[in-house]
This record gives structure tokens, sequence and C-alpha cells, in this order.
């Protein structure tokens, strides 16, 4: 029976984030692509409450976990240059259960296109929902939210204090007893919700990938 609320509660996080808000280019002309909104960190912290109040006590130890990984997203938009994404991340994860890890990560950023190349650093919060948690094979949908400020206003005509925030589906292969390798796909949006002004908010949004370790 709890395992079937756990389900619901991803099936429901899956069925509020799909309301079109983002948009990014592709070249396969898939369109409009959005997961998160201004609801996610509700639903986040809402299944939170209620997958934690479903675990037995002593069902399960609460670990904490790092991880070290390299991040690479390209934004494809037939109107301008193309924009490169390299990233850099640390994470500081609670295992919560088997269901759920909560935490937070630490970022270097370099975007680069024809017109601007500048660097940054970032921080951001994130949840792991794991779809499968078998101890050799992780499978979860990967989310957060936070803020990037770089040396140079990004993207053109934007400014040097932007939020992000990213979703995708990662997996994590045991390689030795408490060593993983992470990898997966990730879209990522980048904003300053218009803090200043209509006219200074232009987005990147993206899909990329990454690959690293988890400890």
């Amino acid at each position: 029976m709890k395992k079937c609320i756990v389900t619901g509660i991803l099936a429901m996080m899956f069925v509020q984030i799909m309301h079109a808000q983002y948009e990014w280019q592709d070249p396969l002309n898939f369109g409009s692509v959005e997961i998160i909104n201004k609801y996610t960190l509700l639903f986040n912290v809402g299944g939170l409450v209620l997958s934690n109040w479903l675990v037995k006590k002593g069902n399960h130890t609460r670990y904490w976990e790092t991880a070290f990984y390299a991040e690479y997203h390209q934004e494809y938009d037939p109107n301008s240059s193309t924009t490169n994404l390299f990233m850099g991340k640390v994470r500081l994860g609670l295992q919560l259960h088997k269901w759920l890890q909560v935490g937070g990560e630490g970022q270097l950023v370099k975007f680069k296109n024809a017109a601007i190349s500048t660097t940054g650093i970032g921080g951001a919060i994130y949840f792991n929902w794991y779809f499968i948690n078998k101890g050799r094979f992780r499978l979860y949908f990967d989310n957060g939210f936070g803020i990037v400020v770089t040396t140079k206003n990004f993207p053109k005509g934007g400014t040097s204090f932007n939020f992000t925030s990213f979703y995708g589906l990662s997996f994590s292969f045991k390689m030795q007893p408490d060593i993983f390798l992470k990898t997966g796909v990730r879209n990522m949006h980048l904003s300053n919700a218009f803090l200043f002004g209509e006219d200074r908010n232009p987005s990147f949004d993206s899909i990329g990938f990454h690959i690293g370790f988890e400890f």
C-alpha cells in the first residue's frame, strides 16, 4: 500500500509539471518542454513530508552522500549563435529513505558563444526521487532550483544575476562498495525572473548531460 502511495506522489509530480512554460529550440522540433514551475517546490516539499510519514522508523538508515561531476549543455536557437555551457558541480545530500535524497550543490559555470564568454559561480538545492534503488543500480528523477552569478551579463541583454531551475533523469551504477558512476540527461532554465525590468530578462533554455561519481 505504501509503495502505491509513493508511486502516486511521483505520478502527481509529473502530471503537475507538464504544463508548457519555458521553451527551448531543439534540432528534432519536439517543441515546448516544461517540467519546472512555481508549484514544483511545493510538490517536492509536500512529497518529502508525506513520504517521510510513510516510512517506518528504523526501516532505513539515513546517510550522507557526496557527488562530483561535470555537466555540458547546448542551447539550440536558430536565431542566434549556439551557446555552450560547461559546469563543474559538487553535491552533498542526505538520503532520507529509499525513495528520496535532498541536498545542496555548488557550481562553477562557463557560458560561451560567438558574442560573449563569461564565468561564474552558483548554488542550488535539489531533490532526487528514486524509481529504482536496488543497491547496484539506481534510477531517479532529479530536479532543483538555484542562483548563478557571472562576471558579465548573460544572456545578452540580461544581467549577471540569474535564477536557475533544472530537471532530468539520472542513473547510478555501483563500481565499488561506496562508489557509484553517475550519469544522466538534464534540462536547464536560466533567467532573472523580471527582477530588473520587462526588457532585461532573456532566458537560456537547454538540454544536456552529466557524468561523474557519487560517494
